[in-house]
C-alpha cells in the first residue's frame, strides 16, 4: 500500500508540473489512472464468495486471485500491469484480464471492471448481466454514474476527480470505505 501512495504522489506532481506533448499527457493520465483502480481495490469491501459458484479452473483462480478487468480497447497499455506488480488486494495477488466481449465474464470472472468508452453503447447489457454480482464498474466517460455506474475517474483540468454512484455500489453488495467517499463527489 506504501508502494501505491509514494507512486501516486509521483505521478501526481509529473503530471502537474511542465508542458509534455499530448500523446505524454495521456500516458500520465493513464498511470494516475491505473494507480487510482489499484488504491480503489484497497478501500472498496466485497462480500464473502459463495459456495454456490460452480467450480471451475478460472474460478478457483479468481478465489485466489484479485482479478482487474479491462473491457474493450486497453487504454492503460502496460503500464496497469507494471503498477500490480508485488501489490496484494486483501491478502490476494492481482491478475489483469482483458475482455472483448461482454460473455468473457461469465467464463473469466473479475472483481473490477474498467470499461472503456466505446464499450458504453452496450450499458443496458452491462445492467442486466451484471445485476447484483460484486463487481465494482469503473470508466472515465462523462455522465456514466449517471447511468448506473460506481466509479467514474474524469480528468479536470490538471487532476482527476472520482465520481461515486453510491446507491449502485451498494446494490451490488460492495461497500466504500468512509475515507474514499470523502474525497469522491458523490452521484445519483
Amino acid at each position: 500500500m506504501r508502494k501505491c501512495q509514494t507512486l501516486l504522489a509521483v505521478t501526481l506532481v509529473l503530471f502537474c508540473c511542465g508542458t509534455t506533448s499530448s500523446f505524454a499527457q495521456e500516458v500520465e493520465e493513464y498511470h494516475i489512472k491505473a494507480v487510482f483502480l489499484l488504491n480503489l481495490s484497497h478501500f472498496v469491501t466485497w462480500p464473502a464468495e459463495t459456495s454456490e459458484t460452480s467450480e471451475t479452473s478460472e474460478t478457483a483462480e479468481a478465489e485466489k486471485t484479485f482479478v482487474i478487468g479491462i473491457y474493450g480497447p486497453d487504454p492503460f497499455g502496460p503500464i496497469l500491469d507494471q503498477v500490480i506488480v508485488g501489490e496484494r488486494v486483501h491478502n490476494r495477488s492481482i491478475t489483469i484480464k482483458r475482455y472483448s466481449q461482454l460473455s468473457e465474464l461469465a467464463l473469466r470472472p473479475c472483481s473490477l471492471l474498467f470499461i472503456h468508452s466505446s464499450k458504453l453503447p452496450e450499458w443496458e447489457q452491462f445492467v442486466q448481466y451484471l445485476a447484483g454480482s460484486p463487481v465494482l464498474t469503473v470508466a472515465d466517460s462523462i455522465g456514466f454514474p449517471q447511468q448506473g455506474g460506481m466509479v467514474n475517474l474524469l480528468k479536470k483540468g490538471q487532476t482527476i476527480q472520482i465520481q461515486v454512484n453510491h446507491d449502485a455500489v451498494l446494490k451490488s453488495g460492495l461497500s466504500m470505505s468512509a475515507k474514499l467517499l470523502n474525497l469522491a463527489h458523490i452521484v445519483k
